[in-house]
């Protein structure tokens, strides 16, 4: 731990200090085991660094270790920099910090630079994102860390099953980082039984489980039939996405001309109502601590040839996918819902392979609070298919939907294939995720979604066909990419929220 005055050792309360615990000037350094160890200090308690479990006392209060942190910058020319924490940020004077005009706090987000000598900061909670401009050395309570600049929003997709939530926790415990966005996929199912699963049960179970929910909402529109069955039952069964699928006969080639056109406005109403319930929390109440939020992801990948609602798809046009969406977006303004729990987030295909570009299928900016693509990296795993780089997949779409507008961009599902001409190469993929994550990071990603389920190919990095490595899981031994764990490893708590009553804070829910 640190102080801002002198230190020296203690016998109160029975302290008492051994060979192992070192005072140099206004910092300590140590351990205890079964015992005590006693410090009296001038000034105040800056920094404080625990790893075990002890009960620390300061004037006879109990105090939380990680309420004390400090982050110090130096520089011998001048570097910029900016950053944000979870609460509690102050200007200090600790570690030869200066304070100077030039460093401004704004909320918990320090921004200023440093020329020739240190800036220093307390703060409570964790940091969450860093950026810095120029040659720099950073320090949280005494240890040096990597400029990190700010972090990308996790999210994975991995089913919606009992098992498969137990497969996301334990790939969170593999690569020591949680997923605070979960990926779904909904139909425009307006049966009740349907409607209970979706908002009752599984909206709930991935809240309570730490994550936002990325809804990616459907436009498939079942016959009866196919309205009334019991949707956890096929989950739990694995049948899910080829329900998902059968729905593409059931629904109208013109499905979003008749959303536009006001058809399918009870379904949307009773819709919006149950989700407005569902993120006012458990006490029913918008606008309190216990709000929930989610991401809604409507009608993807429009700019492609096989969804119902593609224009290119039947008897409709660019111009009516963009009435839908705003009919759509519009019904969520009129029900008095708290739009700063809803985040819109329009997606389109890495490449347009229909009749529309993906600039003609923009809503507009007053419509959209993030702009995302879904690419893949398909390998050889089909007859049209080769190996690309991640630049080759993302590039020009990244470019071209930034200039729609100034929003977050999301990459909302992605994956790799390990196929090759010559049969599955388990390290050649490994390479692409490396790549893909210094790609997200170089390109200034907001949000990632890695899509782990073997579908078409091998997508899945944990539990899949294929692997660099194996890890133990539900007593068996599965595989696993080794770069995908070491790439996320670096993400731990990025956006994180530091209190727990939602995943992530406001300013990284919003893209900010």
């Amino acid at each position: 731990f640190v102080v801002s005055g002198e230190l020296h050792e203690s016998s109160a309360n029975g302290g008492s200090l051994g060979d192992e615990d070192e005072i140099s000037g206004s910092t300590a350094e140590g351990y205890v085991s079964g015992g005590t160890d006693s410090y009296a200090f001038s000034g105040n308690l800056v920094s404080f660094t625990l790893d075990g479990d002890a009960t620390v006392m300061l004037n006879g209060d109990e105090i939380d270790p990680g309420a004390y942190n400090l982050i110090s910058i130096t520089a011998d020319s001048r570097a910029d920099y900016t950053f944000s924490v979870t609460s509690g940020l102050e200007k200090s004077t600790a570690g030869n910090g200066t304070i100077d005009s030039g460093d401004k706090i704004s909320g918990s987000t320090a921004t200023g630079y440093v020329n020739g000598g240190t800036d220093a900061y307390t703060f409570a909670g964790e940091l969450i994102n860093l950026d810095v401009d120029g040659d720099a050395t950073v320090r949280v309570n005494g240890e040096t860390i990597a400029d990190s600049g700010p972090s990308p929003v996790l999210g994975i997709h991995s089913g919606i099953s009992d098992t498969n939530f137990a497969t996301i926790d334990r790939i969170e415990e593999w690569q020591d980082a949680q997923y605070p966005v979960q990926t779904i996929f909904i139909p425009w199912n307006s049966d009740e039984g349907h409607l209970n699963w979706l908002f009752d049960y599984l909206l709930p179970r991935i809240w309570d489980a730490g994550r936002i929910p990325l809804i990616t909402w459907e436009p498939y529109t079942p016959g009866a039939s196919a309205a009334s069955v019991d949707t956890q039952a096929i989950v739990e069964n694995q049948e899910y996405s080829a329900y998902l699928e059968s729905l593409d006969t059931t629904t109208p080639d013109d499905i979003e001309v008749r959303i536009a056109n006001g058809e399918y406005d009870d379904y949307l109403k009773t819709w919006v109502w149950r989700l407005r319930q569902w993120l006012a929390g458990p006490d029913g109440e918008q606008g309190t601590d216990d709000d929930r939020r989610a991401y809604i992801r409507l009608a993807h990948e429009m700019n492609g040839d096989w969804y119902p609602w593609s224009p290119t798809v039947g008897n409709s046009s660019a111009s009516s996918y963009v009435e839908m969406w705003r009919h759509v977006h519009d019904q969520f303004r009129y029900s008095g819902i708290d739009t700063a729990n809803i985040e819109w987030m329009w997606c389109v295909n890495a490449e347009d392979q229909g009749s529309y570009t993906a600039e003609e299928l923009y809503p507009g900016d007053d419509y959209v609070d993030w702009l995302s693509v879904d690419g893949y990296q398909w390998g050889t795993s089909q007859d049209w298919s080769s190996w690309r780089s991640p630049d080759a997949v993302f590039g020009n779409m990244l470019g071209r939907v930034r200039n729609l507008g100034d929003k977050p961009v999301c990459i909302a599902e992605t994956a790799s294939s390990s196929a090759t001409n010559s049969g599955s190469d388990p390290a050649r993929k490994d390479d692409w995720i490396r790549s893909a994550f210094e790609y997200f990071d170089d390109e200034g990603v907001d949000m990632w979604c890695w899509f782990n389920e073997d579908k078409e190919t091998d997508w899945a990095m944990f539990n899949g066909r294929h692997g660099t490595e194996r890890v133990s899981y539900d007593g068996e031994r599965v595989n696993a990419y080794t770069a995908y764990r070491e790439g996320v490893d670096a993400y731990s708590g990025a956006g994180a929220a530091a209190s727990g009553t939602t995943p992530l804070t406001s300013a990284s829910f919003n893209g900010e």
